[in-house]
């Protein structure tokens, strides 16, 4: 099992090309089958036929989608009216089959267009459908197609684009102005630019749905971004053993803490137990301790030296099998010189989160974190390590790049958060809401990919699972919470029922199965 490639716009291209090779079968079937996909999802989803469809098609293969759906949701009974933006004669040749076939139909005048001030009168509550454009733009959107893409946003209407929004970069920033688009169905992929924050406000909603695409070997070598699917992750978990005891599900040792932030270490500590550890020894300042052992009376604690913080060197346990370092431990001097001996000095497979993470920062201490240690920082702990980015895609590289040259599992946090590993693969998450974004839910992500960590999870497994985990509960959470009012112990509280989803709910997932229904057979 391995999760979905985000493939870039060349390697999509390529992709397609790969699979009619493979399949042997005419592109014209490809389109087809895209076609029928995109249309089946807007009937679901716009099933009142009432509505006025207006489809923009452009002259290449994303019009040629265009006046395919246009076609097929007119036989499906949905009143459409269709816009050609250019020229029949100038059309991809896949592009000029759809043409031809939606005109043998009788059923709908093509208006034929390039100037923007032409088109017809869209009243408002309409359907637009975007079909200019597709993946493979690089350049900003300039003339007559600008204005009409500028007068379509002024709409009043609901605005659904086919695989991308026109004017949309695929894989870099975006210049200049794109649809905007209230919904989007991309082909087989996510796109890169749908889980950038910079696109936020160019696209509401989006989804994926396959369409039978192929990866060859060649092309899978290349591929440097993957998509988290529920199937991959449940690939990845242990079936536990009946003769299994707590000496075998690992021993963590979560270093967390401080006086007045004795909350990072309840949380982290009890995200580490509902992560499936079979001992927590947690080290905190005597401050905690009280907090912490009526909060979480299976940990056993192990109290520092310092009252207030962390002032005394750290010994983990000989059974440690994972450390979890950084919620609510403060900066001081005393903290961070026992922090940076800690980081020289152990062999065991560490998570560094928070303040610990601010200490290497503010004393230069990159050089001295352990190699395939997890670094979980939110946006401005990884921007205070390595740096300002000018832009979401060259944060992504800078991630990236640091991974390698550290040897270490980066997990960048936030919507959509991030894996980037040794190998210089990123791994994007599926799940989560903005009802995250709360103090406290760092701590409970270190707690439970720590939790994994210690029974043996690798350190890409444990990170990929946990933040997966993190964010299904998060969730499941919503069941009962708003986005509004989810707050850290909520997660908590679902962690069993997302192991339990994960486990059992197969249906999640559909695209593996997807991936082997051959396409629909048309002839041109």
């Amino acid at each position: 099992m391995k999760a979905l490639p985000i493939p870039y716009a060349k390697q999509i291209k390529s992709i397609d090309l790969a699979t009619i090779k493979l399949k042997k079968i005419p592109s014209i079937n490809l389109m087809e089958e895209a076609s029928v996909t995109f249309s089946s999802w807007f009937e679901k989803k716009f099933h009142i036929r009432e509505q006025v469809i207006f489809a923009f098609c452009g002259q290449g293969n994303n019009g040629g989608d265009g006046l395919a759906v246009s076609r097929l949701l007119i036989e499906k009974g949905y009143k459409v009216r269709v816009i050609l933006w250019g020229s029949p004669e100038k059309c991809s040749k896949d592009c000029k089959i759809n043409y031809n076939r939606l005109k043998s139909t009788r059923a709908v005048e093509i208006l034929a267009l390039n100037k923007a001030k032409n088109i017809p009168l869209i009243p408002e509550g309409s359907i637009i459908i975007d079909a200019l454009l597709g993946s493979g733009l690089d350049r900003p959107l300039e003339g007559e197609l600008q204005k009409l893409i500028l007068q379509l946003n002024s709409i009043n209407a609901t605005r659904i684009s086919i695989d991308i929004p026109s004017g949309l970069f695929s894989d870099k920033p975006t210049t200049g102005l794109s649809f905007a688009a209230d919904e989007v169905l991309s082909f087989e992929f996510p796109k890169l630019a749908f889980l950038m924050p910079e696109n936020e406000a160019k696209i509401i909603n989006w989804d994926f749905r396959s369409i039978g695409l192929r990866i060859c070997e060649e092309i899978e070598k290349k591929l440097t971004n993957y998509w988290l699917t529920t199937n991959f992750i449940q690939s990845l978990l242990k079936k536990t053993n009946r003769f299994s005891h707590k000496g075998t599900h690992g021993a963590a040792f979560i270093i967390a803490g401080q006086k007045g932030f004795c909350g990072a270490a309840v949380l982290a500590s009890k995200s580490c137990l509902r992560a499936g550890c079979g001992l927590l020894y947690t080290h905190l300042p005597e401050s905690c301790l009280d907090i912490v052992q009526k909060s979480v009376p299976e940990a056993i604690c192990k109290i520092n030296a310092g009252q207030e913080y962390l002032e005394s060197d750290i010994f983990p346990p000989e059974k440690t099998t994972a450390i979890g370092v950084g919620p609510g431990i403060g900066t001081k001097f005393s903290t961070a010189r026992i922090i940076e001996k800690l980081f020289k000095t152990t062999k065991i497979p560490i998570l560094i989160d928070a303040d610990a993470l601010n200490i290497i920062a503010s004393n230069n201490l990159l050089h001295s974190v352990p190699e395939n240690a997890i670094l979980t920082p939110h946006p401005g702990e990884f921007r205070r390590l390595f740096g300002e980015s000018s832009n979401d895609f060259e944060e992504l590289e800078l991630q990236r790049k640091k991974s390698v040259e550290h040897s270490v599992y980066i997990v960048f946090k936030g919507a959509f958060t991030r894996i980037s590993t040794p190998d210089g693969i990123v791994f994007f998450n599926s799940t989560g809401n903005p009802g995250l974004a709360k103090a406290g839910s760092g701590d409970v992500l270190t707690g439970i990919i720590t939790g994994l960590l210690a029974r043996s999870y690798s350190p890409f497994e444990a990170s990929v699972i946990g933040v997966h985990l993190h964010g299904l509960a998060a969730d499941l959470a919503l069941i009962n919470e708003s986005v509004e009012s989810l707050v850290a112990t909520d997660v908590i509280k679902n962690l069993g029922k997302a192991f339990q989803k994960i486990k059992t709910d197969r249906a999640l997932e559909k695209i593996d199965s997807e991936m082997l229904e051959p396409p629909i057979e048309v002839t041109p």
